[in-house]
């Protein structure tokens, strides 16, 4: 890359300002185990994904939909824990949803992590992008939009030249691009015809709002994600993982090429006891209680989550 063009995507990265998803796959495969996601990256998953034919979407979800007051890992230890109640029966009497602890987030970087070894031996795109409640950018289609594209376009010079034209014809950064003019400028880099593979994973699309706005934020990205599938693209691979709330379901189980609840494959009790293992072993607050107080919080959780 010159000089110039260095400048150029400097420019267009500030233009954009796509939120960074790296940061949360960070987080979750550091909470990964050898074993993490084996359904996917020894069974046969991944060929069918590939195989089953254009804009083929792969939806990952849990086996139930969770409360909407559903609580964070650190709220809810919080809660289990306020006034030191120890017995297993406080532990017990709240809400658990072991997507909240993360699991679809290890599953979403097993699946990236798998993809990414593969483009070591052949062509490919791939963009990925965490919802995450926690950061407002990061629940919008904008800020999904503006991620994919900046994302492929430092994998391919026709990407590249795709969004730089774009940039040129908002006034080179001036004009802030609308939502409808980021669809546009993403489906014409999908078009773009002899391409490899791109594949786009999106974790826990029910982080998105589902309230508050019409339409709502999720629903913007339900829309956008119909829009895809229909396209019909030859080389295009989605994968969303999500909790399996009543609109999602509406919309993904008709189009998905398959459909799978992680509490059904093999291995993900172990999946989520050592995500729970892992949240209570290396966060300072929790690593600070007695060994058999972490043992009982890693057991029940686990067995709670089962249960669920």
């Amino acid at each position: 890359m010159t000089s110039d063009e260095n400048e150029l995507q400097k420019k267009i990265r500030r233009w954009l300002s796509p939120p960074d998803p790296w940061k949360n796959h960070n987080i979750a495969h550091a909470s990964r185990h050898s074993g993490s996601a084996a359904w996917f990256v020894q069974g046969d998953t991944l060929s069918e994904w590939q195989s089953f034919g254009p804009s083929a979407l792969l939806w990952v979800h849990g086996k139930r939909q969770s409360s909407p007051g559903a609580y964070s890992f650190a709220a809810l230890m919080s809660l289990l824990f306020c006034s030191r109640c120890w017995q297993e029966r406080a532990l017990v009497c709240y809400p658990f949803d072991p997507v909240v602890l993360g699991i679809q987030s290890v599953a979403s970087s097993s699946i990236i992590e798998e993809i990414e070894t593969m483009r070591k031996s052949s062509p490919a795109s791939l963009a990925i992008y965490y919802c995450d409640f926690r950061e407002d950018q990061k629940t919008h289609l904008h800020g999904l939009l503006s991620s994919f594209l900046f994302q492929l376009c430092n994998q391919s010079n026709s990407y590249h030249d795709i969004l730089s034209m774009f940039y040129a014809t908002h006034d080179y950064g001036a004009q802030s691009p609308t939502d409808e003019e980021l669809v546009r400028c993403f489906k014409d880099l999908l078009e773009l015809p002899r391409h490899a593979p791109i594949y786009l994973i999106i974790d826990a699309l029910d982080e998105c709002p589902d309230a508050s706005t019409w339409p709502t934020s999720r629903q913007e990205v339900l829309m956008f994600l119909e829009q895809l599938v229909m396209s019909r693209l030859g080389n295009l691979r989605i994968c969303v993982t999500s909790r399996p709330e009543t609109d999602i379901k509406f919309v993904l189980e008709p189009l998905a090429c398959r459909s799978i609840s992680i509490h059904d494959e093999t291995g993900q009790m172990e999946d989520i006891e050592n995500y729970i293992r892992s949240v209570v072993n290396t966060d300072p607050k929790y690593r600070k209680w007695k060994p058999e107080d972490q043992r009982m919080v890693i057991d029940v959780l686990t067995g709670r989550a089962d249960g669920m």
